[in-house]
């Protein structure tokens, strides 16, 4: 499971993109992306189809710890991939 580290308040962008096994950009049903908070807090987020089997979605990162990051489809073919974003606390800022 890749890591991206990243300050809290920052945005998350989640990239998704769809190939058949030549590569080539294939059509997706049923996408879905969704983050888990450190505090356990599961969210579906908004995606936005961006071409061809390419998607986007933003979460942002309102506190510190490791959030768990899910993109999934349901067809073509069935797949999910995970990642995690550790979300560390601004040096500079202070909390509100």
């Amino acid at each position: 499971m890749p890591l991206l580290r990243v300050v809290v308040g920052s945005t998350i962008a989640v990239d998704l993109a769809f190939a058949d096994e030549t590569g080539s950009p294939v059509g997706a049903t049923g996408v879905t992306i969704q983050a888990r908070s450190p505090s356990g807090i599961l969210q579906s987020l908004s995606i936005t189809a961006t071409g061809t089997g390419t998607w986007r979605a933003n979460c942002t990162a309102t506190e510190p710890g490791e959030w768990y990051l899910r993109a999934a489809c349901t067809g073509p073919l069935a797949q999910a991939v995970e990642a995690r974003a550790l979300v560390e606390p601004s040096n500079v800022l202070s909390p509100s």
